[in-house]
């Protein structure tokens, strides 16, 4: 896998990590406590997953892809544009 492509993966799954992460606190206002619980816990094993099963995996294939993503967080505060 050639970097420019890893580094996609790698901002998509951290962009979609984003996205869920941002539901959280919305429903937390809006959803009863059994509705939230019950979901809250499925989209934490997703935003995990995301980082473990995709994002981990492109690191290992291309370790370059970590520091690139690394850098960019540390310059702009976020990894991806």
């Amino acid at each position: 896998m050639d970097e420019d492509l890893a580094l996609m993966i790698v901002m998509v799954a951290e962009r979609s990590r984003g996205e869920i992460a941002s539901l959280i606190p919305i429903m937390k206002e809006h959803c009863s406590k059994d509705q939230y619980e019950e979901i809250v816990h499925s989209m934490a094993t997703v935003i995990y997953d995301i980082g473990e099963e995709i994002m981990e995996k492109v690191y290992a294939l291309n370790p370059s892809v970590r520091v690139t993503y690394k850098r960019n967080w540390d310059k702009f505060g976020r990894a991806y544009y």
